[in-house]
């Protein structure tokens, strides 16, 4: 009985460690991916402008927070596909494995 209770208490600890690291890494992701985003499509854009066409890049707070609530579900998302997984990993299983 209590190594069942242990194991249930590991589980709860991988998922909530899964749950931080993802939210951490998606944070640092889209702090970095906005400026760098907005720089990459000037490069872009100022790659296919021409003497006798000129490209602007075109952007604005509702397409960034589109953008960044896409990024934001996409993560929380496979943080539930995540939690499943290791709801359903069979610890004893687990541990035999290790060495």
């Amino acid at each position: 009985m209590r190594l069942c209770v242990y194991l249930e208490y590991i589980r709860k600890k991988l998922r909530i460690l899964t749950l931080i690291e993802n939210l951490i890494t998606t944070f640092i992701g889209w702090l970095i991916g906005i400026p760098a985003g907005i720089w990459f499509l000037g490069q872009y854009v100022n790659t296919f402008s021409t003497i006798n066409l000129e490209y602007t890049r075109y952007y604005n707070w509702s397409t960034i927070l589109i953008a960044s609530v896409f990024v934001w579900i996409c993560s929380l998302s496979t943080t539930l596909f995540i939690s499943r997984r290791i709801r359903s990993i069979y610890m004893v299983q687990a541990l035999k494995g290790v060495e």
